[in-house]
């Protein structure tokens, strides 16, 4: 069973155990018809059994995944009911019957209002004396059935109000932000099992400002990014896009490994204003380009020069990182790609794609040419020739890419080299947003197909009829590809952080409104826990997606190694990655060493996601930032 589907047909059963429940329970007390009640309330508990055996089937996946449902709702809706089944059949005092059926109402709404709404919430000992509400209270009003009815009701009501209105009035007051902020003032410190003390975390203690690249000296590659708006036409479709020096996506950035490099970024017109975040570079902390944690927003007419010496050789891309949401899908992006000191001029045929979600004018192969009858790019690659095709998915959600007509070798997942990986055929790869693979190949006879690109756009290499990319196409699993070799020292241990980020989904309030929010741990923006860390550290943690919606999670300034999958340990080439694709039901645990002290963004890099709160940080303890996010600001980083 997919985890999504059983999802959907837990919160549906529970729905329906409460509908059939409280509908008896207002027959009883009202209508006509009580020989319905009896089958009703069967219904009912027929839907919470179902319940169970779906929740037994996602309990293989692991306890985070039906903690919650195992503990509170199922046997809150499960017991009154089973009560009330057995009152209902054998029972005739009008008044026991009421009694029973009215509290397993209550349990039933209670199981399917807590699904509905407090979902992000983990178990807690609070949570198990709620569970146990709805027993005691059946128990209580049989064992004094001649009890005044009308206390039953009270009782009820009582206990719908209380669970539904003092969390939401809790929420909504918490949710509240003034104009101006640091989220340090929000956040909660996890500590990850590590020794706590946060001195000098919200005031005082090491800036973000003074983490910078070298000052001095000339650089090795020096670049100008200028920002400014730019109306797209492609196919049928107009964007009102913001572009960098005038092109969508912006220029190609090189740079050999160990090169200073200079970028010098300015804004001529956009009045959201803009910053570069230089995606999967471990820059100093400064460099980052995140507007309000580590420089302003770069307003219209200003400039802002970014330095940092590469240290990695490899895909990467950079993008805006104010309101970027709107602006990388407006425009602003482009690729960066760091070449090896060892390689003195390129080998055979280097391509990049950059994937968006849209075409822009000049495609998403950069050289091609197109064909807008079979929405195809083509470029001339001669036989024979070794070629290297660097995929960076600018998108929201995960890609599935297929390259027909060669077997290939994936040589390197977000900028680090994969060993040992054989080369495969008709496999599929599934891509994070935000993520790279490069993929290597020497070019056949005949021509070279890739698919999975955006607007149903596919990339074709060599001349001819593309190749078929239809049927079945298993996924290329990175847990299992390449050779592992000696292990890294980050799977080694002992860890001195563990940290547990359990992601779900609740009705929350945001500013004040009502939404629907992403939940980390059952806390939402702003109040997402923060990872607090020592220089030094070694840091282990799980990413546990129970939502229905896949999770492309990104930590700035670190490569993460994946230690294993749903329990599962990785045994192929070891798999460092900078963006993680979570998907429905898996739970990822993945480590890295604290070696890049500052305030690290730590976020889902599905950006409509992110902007609507689904952000967190990586601190160093002692690392504070000057700067503020909020309305009254202009910075807004996501």
């Amino acid at each position: 069973m997919n985890f999504v589907v059983a999802y959907w047909t837990d919160l549906a059963a529970g729905l329906l155990a409460a509908a059939a429940v409280v509908v008896a329970a207002n027959l009883v007390w009202t209508g006509p018809r009580t020989r319905l009640v009896v089958p009703l309330l069967a219904a009912g508990l027929a839907a919470v059994a179902v319940r169970g055996a779906v929740v037994g089937w996602m309990a293989s996946l692991g306890w985070d995944f039906v903690a919650r449902r195992v503990i509170l709702d199922v046997p809150l809706a499960a017991v009154p009911t089973a009560v009330a089944l057995g009152v209902a059949l054998r029972a005739r005092a009008t008044t026991g019957r009421r009694l029973a059926i009215t509290t397993a109402a209550a349990g039933t709404s209670l199981a399917a209002l807590d699904q509905l709404l407090l979902t992000g919430w983990l178990v807690t000992v609070g949570l198990l004396a709620v569970a146990l509400l709805g027993p005691a209270l059946t128990l209580a009003l049989l064992s004094d059935a001649r009890g005044p009815v009308r206390w039953t009701a009270t009782a009820a009501a009582a206990l719908l109000a209380l669970a539904v209105v003092v969390p939401l009035a809790t929420s909504w007051w918490g949710s509240r932000l003034p104009g101006s902020f640091d989220l340090a003032d929000y956040a909660p410190a996890d500590d990850g099992g590590g020794p706590g003390g946060h001195a000098g975390h919200n005031a005082g203690g090491t800036s973000v400002d003074t983490l910078t690249g070298p000052r001095g000296g000339e650089p090795d590659v020096h670049y100008t990014l200028t920002a400014s708006p730019l109306t797209v036409r492609t196919g049928s479709r107009t964007v009102q896009a913001v572009a960098f020096n005038g092109t969508v996506p912006g220029p190609q950035l090189e740079a050999r490994e160990g090169d200073l490099v200079q970028v010098d970024v300015c804004n001529r017109g956009d009045r959201q204003g803009v910053t570069v975040h230089w995606h999967g570079v471990d820059v100093p902390n400064a460099e980052d380009g995140v507007a309000g944690v580590t420089q302003p927003v770069i307003r219209d007419g200003q400039c802002h020069t970014y330095r940092f010496r590469t240290e990695q050789a490899g895909t990467f891309w950079y993008h805006a990182h104010q309101a970027s949401d709107e602006q990388v899908d407006r425009g602003l992006f482009g690729a960066l790609v760091f070449r090896p000191t060892t390689q003195r001029a390129v080998e055979g045929m280097d391509l990049t794609v950059l994937d968006h979600a849209w075409r822009p004018p000049g495609g998403f192969l950069a050289g091609a040419s197109w064909d807008a009858a079979d929405a195809v790019e083509r470029r001339p690659v001669p036989a024979g020739t070794p070629v290297r095709l660097r995929i960076v998915n600018t998108t929201n959600t995960p890609r599935s890419y297929r390259l027909a007509g060669t077997p290939f070798t994936l040589a390197a997942v977000d900028g680090g080299d994969l060993t040992g990986g054989a080369p495969v055929t008709r496999r599929s790869l599934t891509l994070a947003a935000g993520g790279r693979y490069d993929i290597t190949f020497t070019m056949p006879g005949g021509p070279v197909a890739l698919s999975g690109l955006a607007d149903g756009v596919r990339a074709v290499l060599g001349s001819g009829t593309p190749p078929a990319t239809s049927g079945s196409w298993p996924a290329l699993d990175l847990l299992t590809y390449g050779r592992r070799g000696e292990s890294p020292p980050e799977a080694q241990g002992p860890y001195d952080r563990d940290f547990r980020l359990v992601m779900d989904r609740k009705i929350a309030f945001a500013g004040g409104r009502p939404t629907y929010a992403w939940a980390v741990n059952g806390l939402t923006f702003p109040r997402m826990p923060m990872q607090m860390v020592r220089e030094g550290d070694l840091v282990r943690i799980r990413f546990v997606n129970r939502s229905t919606a896949d999770h492309p999670m990104h930590i700035h300034g670190h490569h993460l190694l994946v230690l294993s999958r749903n329990g599962k340990p990785a045994t192929g080439a070891p798999w460092f990655t900078d963006t993680l694709n979570v998907a429905p039901g898996e739970d990822y645990a993945v480590a890295f060493r604290a070696d890049n002290p500052g305030i690290w963004m730590d976020h889902c890099h599905n950006l409509q996601h992110a902007a609507v709160g689904f952000v967190m940080h990586l601190g160093y303890e002692g690392v504070t930032s000057p700067y503020r996010i909020g309305s009254d600001t202009g910075n807004n980083p996501e």
